[in-house]
């Protein structure tokens, strides 16, 4: 929407009721699936054809709400919903890379959900991250992790005021983790058949005065002075990770005493993605900033097979979920099925990098 002569996108959302305008339930103001849909990014049609969208509905509504305020084009005010998407996205990414220290051009980032692979790359190119990795039906990564996730159980002891951890009680620490690992062996030994059990400690610890903390683990063996001394040094380098600084002669604080309890459970090797299907390609035209309207093959991800390769633009449609290639990035399908997406064309990607990656 426009807001005082300000284009602004979210934070409110339309929500799945009534949802986007193209869904046809009732919405009536333009969300990011009606710019989408606008500039040929998204199909017509979602989930196998079951989801049918109403591309003129989304057009007006861009017009009306945002287009006639800027005295823009509606197929650019579209664009614009997307880079303002992005730019939120990317921004939030910095908030947890390179704000704690952490070089997005060293990562790769992995969109998941059914929007994800829309704006994956874009934000990927606007954070300065080399490479995207799209995992098989992301629009269901979660739900597969739900149902694979190994067990786990947390047990955290407070403390009313902080200690020093160079002179907090050893023995006090031990007794802590001694009652907390025997209730974790109780809960392990009440967990489903396991493969494997472990036990964690962990301190959350801080620099005197200050309000938030980073949780540092604890060395196996005695809880000892030599044993702080490591955690100390840990704690050290883990801020300086963060940061980008430490403060070591400032005192270290200890807020909490915790343990994890895990049971790690059989699972079963995913399948690779294969193609069931001939499905020949198909093309539409796709509105990308900076290169106009251009005609992107349309590829059903099944019938792409490990280490087939594509270029830019495309759009790679599946049931779940649909990932945009924008020109002159280049891809290739891992050996487990993943799309690997060179974000920067000039620095390919060699296949046995691809293929450890994957």
């Amino acid at each position: 929407r426009v807001r005082d002569g300000r284009f602004t996108v979210g934070p409110e959302s339309a929500s799945s009721r009534p949802g986007p305008v193209c869904y046809g339930k009732g919405g009536t103001e333009p969300t990011v699936t009606d710019a989408l849909l606008v500039t040929g990014m998204l199909p017509e049609e979602l989930a196998g054809g079951s989801l049918k969208l109403d591309r003129a509905a989304a057009e007006e509504a861009i017009a009306r709400f945002v287009a006639r305020p800027l005295g823009i084009d509606t197929t650019s005010a579209a664009a614009g919903i997307i880079r303002l998407a992005n730019a939120n996205m990317a921004a939030a990414i910095r908030h947890i890379s390179t704000e704690r220290g952490r070089d997005p051009r060293e990562f790769a980032l992995m969109p998941f959900g059914g929007a994800g692979g829309l704006h994956a790359v874009d934000v990927a190119q606007q954070i300065g991250v080399p490479k995207v990795v799209v995992p098989p039906s992301p629009g269901v990564f979660t739900t597969e992790g739900l149902l694979a996730a190994d067990l786990s159980q947390h047990f955290v002891h407070s403390f009313a005021a902080p200690f020093s951890l160079d002179g907090i009680s050893t023995e006090m620490l031990g007794e802590i983790y001694s009652g907390f690992e025997n209730d974790g062996n109780l809960w392990l030994a009440s967990a489903p058949k396991t493969v494997d059990q472990s036990q964690r400690r962990f301190l959350d610890l801080r620099y005197r005065n200050q309000g938030y903390e980073l949780i540092v683990e604890v060395p196996a063996g005695p809880v000892d002075a030599s044993a702080l001394s490591t955690v100390a040094e840990s704690f050290h380098a883990a801020y300086e990770v963060r940061y980008g600084y430490s403060l070591r002669d400032v005192g270290i604080e200890v807020t909490k005493v915790r343990t994890s309890a895990y049971g790690i459970l059989p699972h079963a090797a995913r399948v690779a993605t294969l193609p069931v299907a001939a499905g020949a390609q198909s093309t539409r035209s796709i509105y990308f900033e900076g290169s106009g309207w251009t005609e992107a093959a349309i590829v059903p991800r099944d019938t792409l097979k490990p280490g087939d390769r594509l270029s830019g633009p495309a759009i790679v449609q599946e049931y779940d979920s649909t990932t945009v290639l924008p020109p002159k990035t280049q891809t290739m399908v891992a050996a487990n099925g993943a799309l690997l997406v060179t974000c920067n064309p000039t620095s390919s990607m060699a296949d046995e990098e691809a293929h450890a990656y994957a």
